[in-house]
C-alpha cells in the first residue's frame, strides 16, 4: 500500500462485510454520524472510502469489467482508469491515517465486499491496497439462514422493478450465479484463505438483540468500540423490509399500472414508508428446496462456529 506504515504499528483495522441484510445500512450509518465522536476515541471511519458505505474500497478491489454499475457510479470507464482509482482511492486512506497519528483502529465497511468480492483475487487485491501494516485485522461477518436472506431481499428486487412472485424471486436466487452469494461456508473460506482463519469472526444474525440497540450494538461490541457516550448518536433502523401489501402494491407498479416513469420513485418512497413489516412467506417447497440446497455447507457453518446453536441457521417459524 501506497504512504507510509510507521504510525500502523499498533493499530487494528476491523472489516465488515455484511453479509447483505443483516444491519449493514444501520452500522454504517452510525459510524458516519459518529464519525467526529468516534475519532476522539482513536477509531477512524475514513471518509475516503465512502462517505457511509465504503463503496470505492470494494470498486477498487475488483477487476475491470466486474460490477458494471459501481464502475459507472465511480466514472470508470476504461481498464486504465479503474488501476488509476485503486492508487488513489489507496493512498487516499493512506493519507487520512497519517494525518491522524493517534487512530489506533480503522473500520471498513462495505456489504459489497461479500456480495461482489467474490474471486480470491478480488479479496487479494483488497488485503494488497488497503490492509498492510496494521498489527490486527480483524473480518466480521454476519450470516443468516438463506431463505430469510432471500425473503428479505425480495422487497429490494421489487423496489428495482422485479414483478413476479417471492417464489419466482428465490427461484432465480438458487440460480447458479448466486452460489457464491449465499453460501456461507464458501464466504468464509474464501475470506479466511487471504486473512487467515483466526482473522474471520462470524457472528449470528439470529442471536443479535433487535430490541436492545441491533446490529449497530452487537457490531461495536465485537469490533470494541464503545458507544454509550453522551456525544453519541444513537442508531436507527435503515432499509427495512416492506409488508406483503406493500409487496402487492410495488408487484403492480412494476407490471405497469400507468405510473409515468419519472414519479417511480415517488411510489416506491410512499409504499416504503407506510408499508414496513413482514413481507410474503415462501411456499414450503420452495423452503425445502433452499434447505437442502444449503444443507451441507451450514452444518459446516455451525459445526465450526456455534455447535451449541444449531438454531442460528434454521429459518424462521
Amino acid at each position: 500500500m501506497h504512504g507510509n506504515n510507521e504510525n500502523r504499528l499498533h493499530m487494528k483495522l476491523t472489516i465488515h462485510i455484511g453479509t447483505t441484510k443483516t444491519g449493514s445500512t444501520s452500522i454504517q450509518e452510525f459510524l458516519a454520524k459518529n464519525r467526529e465522536t468516534l475519532l476522539a476515541q482513536d477509531v477512524l471511519y475514513p471518509m475516503k472510502l465512502g462517505p457511509q458505505h465504503h463503496v470505492k474500497a470494494t470498486v477498487a478491489a475488483l477487476s475491470y469489467g466486474k460490477s458494471p454499475d459501481l464502475l459507472k457510479f465511480c466514472k470508470i470507464d476504461t481498464d486504465e482508469a479503474h488501476d488509476e482509482f485503486r492508487a488513489q482511492t489507496s493512498q487516499a486512506l493512506a493519507q487520512q491515517i497519517a494525518q491522524n497519528p493517534t487512530v489506533k483502529h480503522v473500520v471498513i465497511s462495505s456489504e459489497h465486499l461479500h456480495s461482489r468480492c467474490v474471486a480470491p483475487q478480488d479479496i487479494q487485491r483488497f488485503r494488497d491496497l488497503f490492509c498492510q501494516g496494521f498489527n490486527k485485522i480483524e473480518v466480521i461477518v454476519y450470516v443468516r439462514p438463506q431463505i430469510d436472506h432471500m425473503a428479505s431481499l425480495f422487497s429490494t428486487n421489487l423496489r428495482h422493478g422485479f414483478s413476479g412472485s417471492i417464489d419466482d424471486h428465490i427461484a432465480a436466487m438458487l440460480g447458479p450465479n448466486n452460489a457464491a452469494y449465499f453460501d456461507l461456508q464458501a464466504v468464509i473460506t474464501r475470506w479466511s484463505a487471504i486473512f487467515g482463519r483466526d482473522a474471520v469472526i462470524v457472528r449470528p444474525f439470529a442471536a443479535v438483540d433487535r430490541k436492545n440497540g441491533g446490529a449497530v450494538k452487537d457490531f461495536c461490541q465485537v469490533a470494541k468500540i464503545a458507544i454509550d457516550g453522551p456525544k453519541i448518536t444513537q442508531a436507527v433502523v435503515r432499509n427495512e423490509s416492506i409488508n406483503a401489501i406493500g409487496q402487492e402494491l410495488l408487484m403492480i407498479v412494476n407490471k405497469g399500472a400507468g405510473i409515468p416513469a419519472h414519479m417511480r420513485g415517488e411510489v416506491v418512497a410512499w409504499l416504503e414508508k407506510r408499508f414496513t413489516g413482514s413481507g410474503f412467506k415462501p411456499s414450503a417447497s420452495m423452503c425445502d428446496a433452499v434447505r437442502d440446497r444449503f444443507a451441507q455447507s451450514n452444518a459446516w457453518v455451525v459445526a465450526t462456529y456455534f455447535p451449541d446453536h444449531p438454531e442460528y441457521l434454521q429459518p424462521r417459524s
